[in-house]
């Protein structure tokens, strides 16, 4: 990690009226609000810590219900995409002797704090783009895991990095340690977004991928509860 301290000065919570008002799965919202005890017995305004949600409904849930505390806490979710693209860049600093995916997350979390402008933040995107292209031409393991973590760098420094980039980056840092740690297919993560899980499901069959998986969700949820309690 870097020598910012991932703390929470100020708890950051959610309730359950935030989180309806932008339409949840009904799978997840009933999980949730059940594990919450019922909506009529815990209120829809009731804080909600994101610890709560991640323990009842996983990481991706979490990570998802941080759209319904933007664009007040856009900082902090910023600095959360942050965090989760550091988690991972070893694997592309392995590869490369190349500092434009770690001088692009340093970049997003100087904008977040209000320290450059946004144009030093578009060219250090821009560079990190360049870096996960030039990782691109490598299709083994190692280069697929390099490619995810200099894109994850380059997502999470673009202007519109709040919510959508903390989840692309909490999904990609799992992916992104599953390639490094098993000869898994580049495919995993060259899909969309949206289809993300399902073409990795359906492209690795290592019993490594899920463990690897596991292992960084359970980094990310712990950063995600040390960032918003």
């Amino acid at each position: 990690m870097t020598t910012e301290a991932i703390q929470t000065t100020k708890e950051i919570t959610t309730t359950l009226a935030k989180i309806r008002k932008h339409k949840p799965c009904k799978p997840g919202w009933v999980k949730l609000y059940k594990s919450l005890g019922g909506i009529k017995s815990y209120g829809l305004h009731t804080p909600v810590k994101f610890s709560q949600i991640a323990g009842s409904n996983g990481l991706e849930d979490a990570v998802w219900c941080l759209r319904s505390i933007l664009p007040e806490h856009e900082k902090e979710v910023r600095l959360f995409a942050a965090d989760c693209a550091e988690s991972v860049l070893h694997l592309y600093e392995k590869e490369y002797d190349d500092t434009r995916p770690r001088d692009a997350i340093q970049a997003a979390r100087d904008f977040a704090n209000g320290l450059i402008d946004d144009d030093v933040r578009a060219a250090a995107c821009s560079a990190a783009w360049d870096a996960a292209c030039s990782a691109a031409a490598c299709s083994a393991a190692a280069g697929a895991a390099a490619r995810i973590a200099a894109r994850i760098a380059a997502r999470v420094a673009a202007r519109d990095a709040t919510w959508d980039a903390a989840c692309s980056a909490a999904w990609d840092a799992a992916c992104s340690a599953a390639a490094g740690a098993a000869a898994c297919s580049a495919a995993a993560r060259i899909a969309a977004r949206d289809d993300a899980r399902a073409a990795a499901r359906d492209a690795v069959r290592a019993a490594a991928w899920d463990a690897a998986c596991s292992a960084a969700r359970d980094v990310q949820v712990k950063m995600l509860i040390k960032r918003f309690g």
